[in-house]
């Protein structure tokens, strides 16, 4: 089953779930969303006897304002606390660990931040809400000067972003401190199948206007970036997904490839692609198939026919 919530819904996916019977959950807000007459719109008391009757359903969301129901409403299974493994960048880290056991992190309260010694932080460094959304509430540090005015901006603007979302989406009751992960940035579009195999539906490179530039402004994706990290990637995901034991669960991973070539996950969004429908569709024009129908099914792209005469 599918959940289309807030704020944007593309017309891709809206013809995809219509023409090809997907069951969407009718939640006050997919009913408000624009969906095609003839949409298969199943109540809320149906999606939690599906979730009930099955092991590992497939479930996708095209935002994560739905994590909020899910929490609520299927806290009766594992879900939930698979999600919040992604979702709360601490969980994260202490999940990918024995990855690089030697990188640094740190949880501190909002209330505490500025009692932090900035000598004893290693810059520069990526500070960002513990559970987090879109590059909302992340800074990087340089220096200590840049610190102090970074504390004093996260405090003031803390409280208006609060309410934006529900807290299993944006918490800003806490922040995490990292290190600073230099190299190339990619985005990964994947899905862990019923066997917990990961299948990549997509490869991008993120592009930024500066060293200083945390945005979601600017993505690639060509014939190059797919057949160069293809393997690396999938055997990448393989590792995290073991950690985690997820099964019928899809993925928009974020990670970087440092200058001695360490692959680096910055985190995993959880139960989506890339950003509000942005990524799959963008794989459907770029590469002629349907990553959601893809998942739904259960179906492997054949890169190398994909790819080919591209």
């Amino acid at each position: 089953m599918f959940f289309v919530d807030k704020p944007y819904v593309s017309e891709f996916l809206k013809r995809t779930v219509k023409d090809n019977g997907i069951p969407v959950v009718g939640t006050d807000i997919a009913k408000k969303l624009g969906l095609y007459s003839g949409t298969n719109l199943i109540s809320e008391e149906r999606a939690i006897e599906m979730v009930r009757e099955l092991d590992n359903p497939i479930i996708y969301t095209t935002s994560e304002n739905a994590i909020g129901w899910i929490s609520k409403y299927l806290a009766f299974s594992n879900l939930p606390r698979k999600i919040q493994l992604f979702k709360n960048k601490v969980k994260f880290r202490e999940l990918i660990q024995t990855i690089d056991p030697n990188f640094y992190f740190k949880e501190v309260r909002t209330d505490d931040l500025k009692k932090i010694q900035v000598k004893e932080i290693p810059l520069p460094c990526i500070i960002k809400p513990k559970v987090g959304f879109f590059s909302m509430g992340v800074y990087q540090i340089s220096s200590q000067e840049q610190w102090f005015k970074t504390i004093d901006s996260i405090i003031a603007d803390t409280a208006p972003m609060k309410d934006l979302y529900p807290k299993e989406v944006l918490d800003t009751s806490s922040f995490i401190i990292e290190q600073y992960i230099t190299g190339e940035e990619f985005a990964v579009d994947a899905y862990y199948n019923s066997t917990g195999e990961p299948v990549i539906l997509n490869i991008l490179k993120h592009i930024f206007s500066s060293d200083a530039d945390v945005s979601d402004r600017l993505y690639i994706s060509s014939k190059a970036i797919i057949e160069s990290n293809l393997e690396e990637f999938t055997d990448f995901l393989d590792k995290i997904g073991k950690f985690a034991g997820v099964k019928n669960f899809p993925v928009h991973i974020e990670l970087r490839r440092d200058n001695q070539g360490n692959l680096l996950p910055i985190e995993v969004n959880p139960m989506r692609f890339g950003g509000w429908c942005t990524t799959p569709d963008m794989s459907f024009f770029a590469y002629g198939f349907n990553p959601y129908l893809y998942y739904y099914l259960q179906k492997k792209p054949d890169w190398n026919e994909i790819i080919k005469g591209k």
